[in-house]
């Protein structure tokens, strides 16, 4: 079964719900404004911090293209949702696709970090306006191996779940504790799987997308390659 997926790196993924909600959007000066909900353990919040990974696309075991892919967290704004104020972080995606004559694509989102885990709250495509706004649990944490939660895109459901809390991840000579999040099916009931790795005070360490397409298989994988944390 052919299924297509958006990545933020989560990423995913998961961009396309639409409540349209058309709140009002403040910039601030991030230092401020609800202090106890702007920092994040697993993910860390920060005004200039950026995370540039490459992304190595396979299908039938041969490298077809390399990708330049970047996170950067730009700003920390209010907005107006549901008659709240609430202050979210807001995020640019930047993906380059060399196979399409480098074509750019962007993606800004806005994130906030809860009691329960980081939500989503918002995207718009290319230019930073236009936000479809719909809040939805991005990350659960703290977490546990085995918890899980649904994503519900109103013609079908989609689950995310820990598969292990302690995963290794070697980047760069680095080794890096990780979640590992999975979203999708498992490989022995369906060839459909995302998973994306996080580690404590850094964020997203890699993602590994395997999917089947016609009568192959296509594995995706994004690997940080630099990192800018304050």
């Amino acid at each position: 079964m052919y299924r297509i997926i958006i990545t933020v790196a989560s990423v995913i993924f998961l961009f396309i719900s639409c409540n349209r909600d058309n709140p009002t959007e403040t910039k601030s000066n991030a230092t401020d404004i609800y202090p106890a909900q702007v920092k994040s353990e697993i993910y860390p919040f920060s005004i200039g911090n950026f995370w540039e990974y490459k992304e190595y696309e396979y299908e039938r075991d041969t490298l077809n293209v390399i990708r330049d892919v970047k996170i950067e967290l730009i700003d920390l704004i209010n907005i107006n949702f549901k008659g709240n104020i609430l202050d979210v972080f807001k995020f640019k995606l930047t993906r380059v696709f060399p196979e399409y004559n480098n074509l750019v694509s962007v993606l800004y989102y806005l994130l906030r970090s809860e009691p329960d885990g980081i939500y989503w709250y918002g995207h718009s495509w290319d230019v930073d306006n236009n936000y479809n706004y719909v809040r939805k649990i991005y990350l659960k944490y703290p977490i546990d191996k085995g918890d899980s939660w649904i994503d519900d895109h109103s013609d079908y459901l989609e689950k995310f779940e820990c598969i292990s809390t302690n995963d290794a991840v070697k980047i760069n000579d680095i080794y890096y504790v990780c979640l590992r999040i999975r979203q999708g099916w498992s490989e022995d009931e369906d060839p459909f799987f995302f998973d994306s790795y996080y580690s404590k005070g850094v964020g997203l360490i890699q993602s590994i997308n395997k999917e089947s397409v016609y009568y192959w298989t296509k594995i995706t994988k994004q690997i940080l390659d630099k990192v800018k944390i304050k």
